[in-house]
């Protein structure tokens, strides 16, 4: 996570079959930035579960959210818009620019979009981004010089769009089904070797992966919290 404290975006993903443990590292991850980096915000566009996910206030449209004002004095510095009501692209937006719901005055530093199950930001059933989701494209293709960085989730990586995928700064490949494993090692190249580990992974467990870079066969175990 070093880009974040110069401001200079950090892009990670996570991909595994439902309940093997995704949620719990892009909410890891989450509560280190807002923990470690000051004066950041992020903005949740969390699509899962019957009850929110990430910690934050919680909230229902991104217009209703800036006719309130956005953040006031003494909220968390975190929202997250639930449910499938608000396209993912309005919250990039603000990912974007938090200053629009900011407080009058009040510092801006660096910014971060987290995307739950990020195949909702592309055509159904594809991996291409719709062309309304452009704000999303731009937390990971412009966002390192606005100090916006992005998380992401997604079952399948046949799912993933490929500039998100490609400009990730690493990726948490998890237990994953047999059409995600084929894709993975016909059409992104992973590894060979880490293709065949990951239907031997238990839940929480992920070797990591960089695009560009390749993968180590090392396992990290993350505590599973509902």
């Amino acid at each position: 996570m070093a880009p974040l404290a110069s401001s200079g975006g950090f892009k990670h993903g996570a991909v595994a079959a439902p309940a093997q443990g995704k949620t719990t590292i892009l909410r890891q991850v989450l509560l280190r930035f807002l923990n470690t980096v000051p004066n950041s915000t992020a903005f949740v566009h969390d699509v899962s579960g019957r009850r929110a996910q990430y910690p934050g206030l919680l909230w229902g449209r991104v217009d209703t959210f800036k006719a309130r004002g956005g953040f006031l004095p003494g909220d968390p510095r975190c929202v997250v818009f639930r449910g499938e009501e608000e396209p993912i692209e309005n919250v990039a937006e603000l990912a974007l620019d938090p200053r629009q719901v900011l407080p009058a005055g009040a510092p801006s530093g660096p910014s971060m979009l987290v995307a739950d199950e990020i195949e909702y930001a592309c055509t159904e059933g594809t991996n291409r981004l719709r062309k309304e989701a452009r704000p999303v494209r731009q937390v990971f293709t412009i966002g390192r010089r606005r100090g916006a960085s992005g998380l992401w989730s997604c079952q399948l990586l046949q799912y993933v769009p490929i500039s998100v995928f490609g400009l990730s700064t690493s990726i948490s490949l998890g237990n994953s089904p047999e059409p995600a494993l084929e894709y993975m090692e016909a059409k992104l190249r992973v590894p060979h070797q880490v293709v065949e580990l990951l239907p031997k992974l238990d839940v929480g467990e992920f070797v990591l992966y960089r695009p560009g870079f390749g993968a180590s066969l090392d396992v990290y175990k993350f505590p599973v919290t509902p």
